[in-house]
């Protein structure tokens, strides 16, 4: 038999589940697949530089969509502080129970969504 190398790895317990039925049902072993992105990735040419994009481009998502969860909350955040400063320049308790008789964020949210309806109404 031939020398071998062996490779030991760290996977998420789920991830190794869902991979390995995975690549059951394209009727591979783990180690059939890894031998073949290993091979893959030495050939030159077409078949290198599509394992090396299967490999980065996910990664390349998974980037962008960590900086637009990242831009989301920032805007949320700033959305928040502009509220709250909005809240209490209006002489509203914010993040605090209100008086009795002062309208819900529910209410508000509906007035202030009437009101742009009748503005849109108007122009």
């Amino acid at each position: 038999m031939e020398a071998t190398a062996q490779l030991n790895i760290r996977l998420d317990p789920e991830l190794k589940k869902a991979g390995d039925r995975a690549l059951a049902e394209l009727g591979l072993t783990p180690s059939q697949a890894i031998r073949t992105l290993y091979r893959n990735l030495t050939s030159g040419g077409d078949r290198a530089k599509g394992a090396q994009r299967a490999i980065i481009e996910p990664n390349s998502r998974e980037q962008e969509r960590r900086a637009e969860a990242e831009r989301k909350l920032k805007q949320h955040r700033e959305f928040q502080t502009d509220l709250k400063k909005r809240y209490l320049d209006l002489g509203i308790p914010y993040g605090a129970s209100r008086p009795a008789g002062w309208p819900s964020d529910d209410e508000l949210l509906f007035a202030a969504r009437m009101e742009h309806a009748q503005e849109r109404e108007r122009s």
